[in-house]
């Protein structure tokens, strides 16, 4: 009986054992589960996007890691050019911004074999503190064809790509939306203590704050296009680029700001245009005068050789197309009998 009864203990002890580590598998299988869960992206989360250009002997493969992102999340940004031997490739003076978005840093893998062909990358680490929709601009990269006895020179340009920026305070009670009263609410009368005062007063100073913001966004004046351009070369002209040797900044920013002008005065998409397909463009119509395409040509043909020929023109010729530009929008600009089509807004 004795030996019955301790061979049934031997059993119930071996089936605890059992159970206890079945209950063991079972709790690790489940954190598994829950830490892979937590580290998979939500459905709908923005995801990465890849678009292919050619131009000549140049593709270039452009891609980002995410469409979409909250305030100041990481977005990062990838241009790979592939070229045959003997083709170079000249990416543009690395930028602050791109659009909305500001360049966090930027890192080059350049000249690197790829079979009988080579590999030229940047990689640009982007971010915005502004929501909304936004845009990756396109980039133009220079390169240079030595194969031939001559060497040719050519542009590709990489695709637009949106961009969607969220806030992580979407979806709360907007400050400046003041809410209808609910009625008279009886409350007992006690000394609040001296804290309480303190937060009562940074309360009223923040409501009358928000409040005369609204007022100055509601409250903020029209600039015309020939007065934005004009004001942004100004602008341009006082940052010293040229005289800092910073020739190829110089010419991109004026040629964006005479290609926007263009674009809000005659409602023309100049910055999402190569300058061939603009010139093309303009000569097919009637928009400008002959004078004005002819001056507008020689112009964006001098800032393409600068910004992508690695061409280091003189002090001079920056002064001279600053004056070609300001004279290009002077002569332009609408005549006050006109209305502007595109009105700039500009706060007071």
């Amino acid at each position: 009986m004795s030996r019955l009864m301790k061979i049934s203990h031997n059993k119930m002890k071996r089936r605890g054992t059992f159970t206890c580590s079945a209950f063991a598998a079972a709790a690790i299988l489940l954190l598994a589960g829950q830490l892979q869960a937590q580290s998979t992206p939500a459905d709908g989360a923005g995801k990465g996007v890849a678009f292919t250009t050619h131009s000549g002997p140049a593709e270039m493969t452009t891609t980002v890691d995410r469409s979409a992102a909250q305030i100041a999340e990481r977005i990062r940004l990838t241009l790979s050019v592939v070229v045959p031997e003997s083709v170079t490739v000249s990416f543009p003076e690395q930028p602050t911004s791109l659009g909305q978005l500001d360049v966090v840093d930027v890192t080059d893998k350049l000249d690197i074999p790829l079979g009988d062909q080579r590999s030229w990358t940047r990689v640009y680490e982007l971010e915005s503190l502004l929501s909304g929709d936004q845009q990756i601009p396109e980039i133009a990269v220079a390169f240079t064809d030595k194969r031939g006895e001559t060497p040719q020179h050519g542009v590709i340009t990489s695709q637009s790509i949106p961009i969607s920026i969220t806030s992580v305070l979407e979806g709360q009670a907007d400050p400046t939306q003041f809410r209808d009263l609910k009625g008279v609410v009886d409350l007992p009368i006690t000394a609040p203590p001296t804290y309480t005062a303190w937060w009562i007063a940074g309360g009223t100073g923040l409501a009358i704050a928000t409040l005369l913001l609204v007022v100055a966004l509601r409250n903020r004046r029209q600039l015309t296009a020939e007065q934005w351009a004009l004001a942004e070369m100004d602008r341009l002209v006082d940052e010293q680029h040229v005289e800092q040797g910073q020739v190829q900044l110089f010419y991109s920013r004026l040629t964006d700001i005479v290609r926007i002008y263009i674009e809000r005065r005659f409602e023309i998409a100049a910055p999402r245009l190569t300058t061939d397909e603009f010139l093309a463009h303009i000569r097919d119509g009637e928009t400008l005068s002959r004078e004005h395409c002819e001056l507008l040509k020689d112009f964006l043909t001098q800032a393409d050789i600068v910004k992508f020929a690695s061409y280091c023109p003189a002090t001079s010729d920056g002064n001279e197309a600053m004056e070609t530009a300001r004279r290009f929008v002077a002569e332009t600009a609408p005549t006050r009998k006109q209305s502007d089509p595109n009105p700039v807004a500009q706060e007071a």
